[in-house]
Order: C-alpha cells, then sequence, then structure tokens
C-alpha cells in the first residue's frame, strides 16, 4: 500500500518505442533512447465495482527484473471516476488494508524499483 497519485502510463511489448513517446519527444531524440532495464510482469486482475459500476481494477502483479523478484498489489480507478470520488474510495481502502500485516506500503513505481535493484 503506498500513496494515492495519478500519473499517465505508457505500457509497451516487444521492443518498438511506442508512437505516443515518439509523438511526444521528436523522432529524433527517440532515436536515442535505449534500455536501462527490463521487466518481466505476470498481472492479474479484478475489477472492483460500487453500485453496479467498475470504478477500479484490483491487480496483483508478480514483477522480474534481474535477480529482483517482488509482488505488489494496486488499486487503478478507471478514467471516469472523479478526482473526490477517487480520493474518498483510495482512503477507505487504504483504512482496510492497514491492519494487514503482509502488506508493506510502496513509494516508488515499478521502474524506480527495478532501477534500484540493478
Amino acid at each position: 500500500m503506498g500513496a494515492f497519485h495519478q500519473r499517465d502510463e505508457i505500457e509497451r511489448e516487444g521492443d518498438q518505442i511506442p508512437t505516443e513517446i515518439v509523438h511526444e519527444i521528436g523522432t529524433q531524440l527517440a532515436s536515442e533512447l535505449h534500455e536501462v532495464v527490463t521487466m518481466r510482469q505476470r498481472r492479474r486482475s479484478w475489477p472492483l465495482q460500487l453500485n453496479g459500476s467498475v470504478v477500479a481494477d484490483l491487480t496483483t502483479d508478480e514483477i522480474q527484473s534481474g535477480n529482483a523478484q517482488w509482488r505488489e498489489l494496486e488499486i487503478e480507478f478507471v478514467p471516469s471516476v472523479s478526482d473526490a470520488d477517487a480520493t474518498e474510495m483510495a482512503t477507505d481502502l487504504q483504512a482496510f488494508f492497514a491492519g494487514d500485516e503482509t502488506l508493506t506500503p510502496s513509494h516508488q513505481s515499478k521502474l524506480e524499483a527495478a532501477i534500484a535493484a540493478l
């Protein structure tokens, strides 16, 4: 369980640089990008519903980068959920999981954790 935050994510499979990045930074700069770490991730996902509507996905991730392996539990709100509702639900979920001693907060992204494991 970590901090509640928002960020844009670009996920990819394979060796191609995602077109979103090329459009954002330009072809020249994109051609100079190089791999820093490789992560392999296995994800399981379950929808969370409120009043019959899906409001988030609860996911468990098993991540491997080099010799490092770890697991993460994430709750990702769908884009249609307002910031106020997401904040309220995040507070409720953090309170719910706070009593589980098998969970430890993480304030690093998967990329940051993989780089730290180098």
